[in-house]
């Protein structure tokens, strides 16, 4: 077999030439218990979306998704049959068909490892990426003889794929200590927003507000129970928890309640809000309190909160340093009393707040733009192309 040439100064580099092209066919497949539409979107959905309208390859990508009524306008969907729904090897070979017809050149699993692995197994000829939203954990690391068989397992199961993408530089680090032994292209691609689209109120109403999931791991309850205790001796003050995830999490859920309800109409819980009055609600509050308890793989609450122009309390955990850099105050441990602590402090320097809004505003917006984080999804998207055309033309 004749080897190509690449030091010949007339090669084209398959690369360059598909960069020119506009019409890349890109596969976003999604993952079980998503959401993508605008009642109930996840990050996981918003940030698909975001990065689909924002790429040059806008028009001939395809999103594979489970059906729901009010799906993302502009984007051409697929959904899952309800026969595909079952299991993931139902769902790869309903992907696999869909592959099979349309040839993307490069397939994007979402989030999920054994459907990205899955797929590519039965389409032997094409570039399947998985892009993670969290971080790989090293499981199997270490012990009996059936954790090192489970570990060289999902170790094939990475092997089988074309390219790897992380939610952030704490993810990406993180895979390369704890697979070692995985060698594949890898880039991160951040969650980005189209800052345009956000509109800071210039006076802002003086509300504490936590937005998330209702789950311990999320710091929820410490929170409640710090803006529970500040508040009290704040009168004009208000706080606002908007809560998703709460199915499953209602004991949980009626702890935060419970904790909250001293303050009266003060402090106000709304159960799963669509994203645009999640938007609404960062652009208005003063300030913004992301307590994470475990390691945020990234953060796009605090991203959407600089968006808004809230000053921020961070717990720091994983990604959320890259997120705010210095723009925020961070808690030395998330406690009821450190967020009370960070609260009083802010609340008692209307200054400081708004120089922390200006500094994050001006952070985010140099870093996480949509198009900054599409145009390095597409040339990924371009690169492990350009990977399958030099092995069809060697």
């Amino acid at each position: 077999m004749q080897e190509t040439d690449f030091a010949d100064p007339g090669y084209a580099h398959p690369s360059r030439s598909l960069m020119a092209r506009l019409d890349l066919k890109i596969f976003h497949i999604m993952p079980r218990a998503m959401y993508f539409g605008a009642a109930q979107a996840t990050s996981i959905d918003l940030c698909v979306r975001d990065l689909i309208r924002a790429s040059r390859f806008a028009t001939s990508t395809q999103v594979v998704a489970e059906a729901v009524p009010d799906g993302f306008e502009g984007l051409t969907l697929h959904p899952f049959p309800p026969a595909a729904m079952s299991s993931t090897r139902s769902r790869a070979n309903y992907a696999a068909r869909l592959i099979g017809q349309g040839a993307p050149d490069v397939v994007i699993v979402q989030q999920h490892l054994p459907t990205a692995s899955a797929i590519a197994r039965r389409c032997l000829e094409a570039r399947v990426v998985l892009q993670t939203h969290n971080f790989q954990k090293a499981d199997y690391a270490a012990g009996s003889l059936t954790d090192r068989l489970r570990r060289r397992y999902k170790r094939a199961r990475y092997r089988r794929l074309a390219g790897l993408i992380h939610v952030s530089e704490a993810c990406a680090r993180a895979f390369a200590v704890n697979w070692p032994d995985v060698e594949l292209p890898q880039t991160v691609v951040n969650n980005g927003l189209d800052f345009g689209e956000w509109t800071p109120a210039a006076t802002r109403a003086d509300e504490v507000l936590f937005a998330g999931r209702c789950v311990p791991e999320k710091g929820g309850l410490e929170a409640a129970e710090a803006a529970a205790r500040v508040l009290a001796l704040r009168p004009g003050w208000t706080a606002r928890f908007i809560l998703s995830a709460v199915e499953g999490n209602s004991a949980y859920l009626q702890a935060v309640r419970a904790v909250l309800a001293p303050l009266g109409p003060r402090a106000r819980i709304d159960i799963q809000r669509p994203f645009a009055e999640v938007k609404a609600a960062f652009e208005r509050a003063a300030i913004a309190v992301v307590p994470s308890i475990v390691s945020e793989s990234f953060g796009r609450t605090a991203l959407e909160a600089h968006a808004g122009g809230a000053a921020l309390i961070s717990s720091g955990t994983g990604g959320l340093p890259e997120v705010s850099g210095s723009a925020a105050i961070y808690l030395p441990e998330v406690t009821a009393a450190a967020i009370a602590s960070a609260l009083n402090r802010l609340i008692d320097a209307p200054q400081q707040r708004a120089q922390l809004a200006r500094d994050a505003a001006a952070w985010v917006r140099q870093r996480f733009s949509i198009e900054t984080q599409a145009d390095r999804l597409d040339s990924f998207c371009v690169d492990v192309a350009a990977e399958r055309s030099h092995l069809y033309q060697r």
